[in-house]
């Protein structure tokens, strides 16, 4: 009896890291050439975000990982918002969006419930803040792709695009030289780290194929992504 309540107690921990082991088996859809420790850091931070928190949630659970950003607390550090970004602790650029339950209350609270909360996200116009909880590599990893991820804006061509970003196929292979289907809204992953990810607007086009020419309208902040392509 007592050997089987510690296997109930180590559970989640076991879990875990079944769970960590299992993204880490999704490496190999990036391709050979992915920077593995870039991605098994990332690996972490979807595990301690996207993976533990959800719509139900309290504030409480939400503070484990995420404290609140400066802008939002600057005026009244305690009183209830509806929609507020939060930092993640150990990174300073990587960020989230959280809604929570209209509350009859003016004070926020650990109990406050999450309605809803984004993917993880960089945020590189956000200060890099020396703090003792802060994973310095991480922080110096993505400063140093920085440049990559601002060279994607509107303007700019599906050609440029692929240099940096491939196309999400949802996990099924695509020959080198597929030539996709048009779609103005599209998802791409960053080649350096299949787990980065951003959605790229095309201008509408008169062809009903994928080109090299096609323009970028509007390109989401990288975010990260692990779930498994379907």
């Amino acid at each position: 009896m007592e050997q089987r309540f510690y296997l109930m107690k180590k559970l989640p921990a076991l879990w875990s890291a079944l769970i960590i082991l299992g993204l880490a088996a999704g490496w190999s859809r990036a391709g050979s050439d992915q920077d593995q420790d870039l991605t098994k850091r990332l690996i972490e931070v979807y595990f301690n975000t996207a993976m533990k928190l959800a719509p139900g949630m309290t504030r409480a659970d939400l503070a484990k990982a995420f404290r609140e950003a400066p802008s939002d607390t600057a005026g009244s550090p305690s009183a209830f918002q509806p929609h507020q970004t939060f930092i993640y602790r150990t990174c300073g650029l990587i960020k989230a969006d959280v809604d929570f339950r209209p509350s009859s209350a003016k004070l926020a609270g650990p109990a406050d419930i999450i309605t809803n909360i984004s993917m993880p996200y960089f945020d590189f116009a956000a200060p890099t803040k020396a703090d003792a909880n802060q994973d310095a590599a991480l922080t110096r990893e993505l400063r140093a792709m920085q440049a990559d991820f601002e060279q994607i804006k509107p303007g700019v061509t599906r050609a440029e695009l692929a240099k940096l970003f491939k196309q999400n196929t949802g996990g099924v292979a695509a020959p080198p030289d597929y030539q996709f289907p048009f779609q103005q809204h599209v998802t791409f992953d960053y080649l350096r780290c299949g787990f980065i990810t951003v959605d790229v607007d095309f201008a509408p086009s008169d062809s009903t194929k994928a080109r090299p020419t096609d323009v970028i309208t509007n390109v989401s902040k990288p975010y990260i992504d692990a779930r498994p392509r379907v």
